[in-house]
């Protein structure tokens, strides 16, 4: 089972050792660690997560100053999960001070009087009923807790000593209750299969429960599912979005439903059933069909997502005001002009030797490409007046789950919202454009020129010259996002406009830059990128 993780904090060295064995009979279901003063009670509080706290009020040498209760608001900030057990033993004359302890605390603590020191595991055992009572198998969850660490200093407050202590709490949360549910002697068993890490500070994990195997030898398994676990406030972040904007109002069938999600400290979890439940494994994602040159699958799923007969996100249309929000919460900034700027920041820095005084990318043999300014993309002005409609809002590759018989399923709803109509189509077609496998055959200049030569080709919509990429893998598939996306604003057979064509490339290319970190770009992504704005440039510049 989960260990349960107690702190027993008291000047007394009487209480302490009738603390520990007292907790002591409760076996290997309990770790505890005791402190002698508050001070080395706030320094074991800020290192390790505690599931309860038994803190002296009067805590001193000589019960004369209420330090527990400085050691009650360090685990209130660090620590909101903890259970806090306020213990003194002088009731009546230091009420005032109890009183003050209770109401300046954000989480009220259990008030206990010092005496029968069996309270200890009395407390314990009724706080914990169900953790002590746990009759499923916990899952190997060292993979998940290394894609967590390595990921750590994105999420704020994560305690390296905690992270599966964290993780076991989040899986308890969640999987207790179905787990303990006895349908066969012995008891369930949680699987885990960490998928491929993303970008983001979360880890997604494919998650399935068996109940055992039945009188015919057949394994009993649950319903598939998968397990996101990040930093706490961004999933319930995710959890609020997903209640508010999607549970009763969007009709799409690759919405995935929500069937819980449980916090921790500085993580949480949330899980959401996927379509299709069953034993089959063979779960992909949109990113992996890419990379594995699964062309035809990849456009078959394009031409499903975007499908203008089966409108269901976009048919949601949004208040165009709402796109002013949007970008701030999503890039911390209203218009193009910030990511232009760090795009240009970024060239000066990483590719110096090949942009001249003029902010221009010289080929060596060709004429110089001129990179986009601050104001080449209007400032994104023409994004937030162009109509709006509710997005998933970062559908990368990553984000769409392909499973038996291709059926996708969209996870990660952080993000859901009002947006631009092209958000979603941008997402996609940018991470395309991370899955490339550039040819080791070509040097800078000529991959830049080819990676040029292909992003004027997508924009001109120009058959003939988009022949001549059509075996690069990305390409075709870019090529239908960006075309299925249009069909679906303008309906078969409608006008494309130039104005229509420009909104969904800067809003392509916005999306590119401001979601995927700079440095995390390989040599030939970043020149992709640059060779992707030269294109913009030349079209409307």
């Amino acid at each position: 089972m989960i260990p349960i993780r107690i702190l027993v904090g008291d000047n007394e060295e009487l209480i302490r050792t009738c603390a520990e064995l007292e907790l002591a009979k409760l076996g290997k279901s309990v770790v505890v660690d005791t402190a002698t003063d508050h001070e080395e009670a706030i320094a074991l509080v800020r290192e390790r997560f505690y599931d309860i706290a038994f803190v002296d009020l009067m805590f001193d040498s000589n019960d004369e100053n209420p330090y527990g209760k400085l050691v009650l608001a360090e685990l209130s900030r660090v620590s909101a999960g903890c259970v806090q057990v306020l213990m003194t033993r002088h009731a009546r004359t230091q009420g005032t001070t109890i009183v003050g302890a209770l109401t300046a605390n954000e989480v009220v603590p259990i008030m206990i009087l010092k005496g029968d020191t069996e309270y200890f595991a009395d407390t314990v055992k009724r706080v914990f009923a169900d953790r002590l009572a746990q009759n499923w198998i916990l899952p190997d969850i060292a993979e998940l807790a290394g894609q967590v660490q390595s990921k750590s200093r994105r999420i704020a407050g994560l305690k390296d000593g905690t992270i599966e202590h964290e993780i076991l709490r989040v899986l308890f949360g969640i999987f207790d209750e179905p787990a303990s549910i006895s349908l066969l002697n012995g008891g369930a068993r949680v699987t885990l299969l960490p998928l491929n890490p993303g970008q983001s500070e979360s880890s997604v994990s494919q998650a399935q429960l068996s109940y055992g195997i039945d009188p015919r030898g057949q394994e009993i398994l649950g319903i598939r599912c998968f397990l996101k676990v990040g930093p706490r406030s961004k999933i319930l972040e995710e959890v609020r979005r997903f209640n508010g904007l999607v549970r009763m109002g969007v009709p799409s069938e690759f919405r995935v439903e929500m069937i819980g999600w449980a916090g921790a400290d500085a993580l949480a979890g949330v899980c959401y059933s996927f379509a299709g439940a069953g034993s089959d494994q063979d779960i992909r994602s949109f990113d992996d069909l890419v990379r594995n040159d699964d062309t035809g699958r990849a456009i078959s799923i394009v031409h499903r997502l975007f499908d203008p007969d089966k409108k269901s996100w976009d048919g949601v249309v949004g208040n165009p005001a709402k796109l002013r929000s949007y970008y701030e919460s999503l890039h911390d900034h209203t218009d193009l002009a910030v990511c232009t700027g760090k795009m240009a920041a970024y060239v000066d820095k990483h590719l110096s030797g090949k942009i001249n005084d003029r902010d221009q990318y010289v080929i060596t043999g060709s004429s110089p490409v001129q990179i986009p300014s601050e104001a080449d993309l209007g400032r994104g002005l023409f994004t937030r007046n162009r109509s709006t409609c509710l997005v998933h809002g970062d559908l990368h590759g990553g984000n769409l789950l392909i499973g038996p018989h291709d059926s996708v399923s969209m996870i990660d709803y952080a993000t859901v919202g009002i947006g631009p109509r092209f958000a979603d189509a941008a997402a996609l077609g940018a991470s395309v454009r991370l899955q490339q496998k550039y040819g080791t055959n070509l040097n800078d200049d000529q991959l830049f020129d080819d990676l040029l030569n292909a992003e004027r080709a997508l924009l001109r919509r120009d058959p003939q010259a988009s022949a001549a990429y059509a075996t690069n893998p990305w390409f075709p598939i870019a090529q239908e996002i960006a075309e299925a996306a249009l069909v679906n604003v303008v309906g078969r057979g409608g006008d494309v406009t130039e104005g229509l064509l420009q909104e969904l490339a800067v809003t392509q290319w916005a999306y590119a830059v401001n979601s995927f970190g700079l440095y995390r770009w390989s040599k030939q992504q970043r020149l992709h990128l640059i060779a992707w704005c030269a294109a913009l440039a030349s079209k409307w510049m």
